[in-house]
């Protein structure tokens, strides 16, 4: 059986309420808690919150903090 692709969307009008700190959470959790491939798009011209900066290891230490 072939798996479909799953997309997922993030949005709100209002600034300031964690939607780049949601998205980068929620994508590490599929990635390295589910074992699933994930591609994270940053429409937000021109602020960008979600860029390469934030390394895969600090998402672990999140992780494992909120599941601990």
């Amino acid at each position: 059986m072939e798996s479909q692709t799953k997309f997922v969307a993030i949005s709100n009008q209002k600034g300031g309420i964690g939607k780049s700190a949601f998205t980068v959470l929620l994508a590490g959790y599929f990635h390295y808690l589910k074992d699933k491939n994930v591609l994270v798009v940053d429409c937000d011209y021109p602020q960008f919150s979600i860029h390469p900066d934030l390394l895969a290891e600090e998402i672990m230490q999140i992780i494992n903090v909120k599941t601990v």
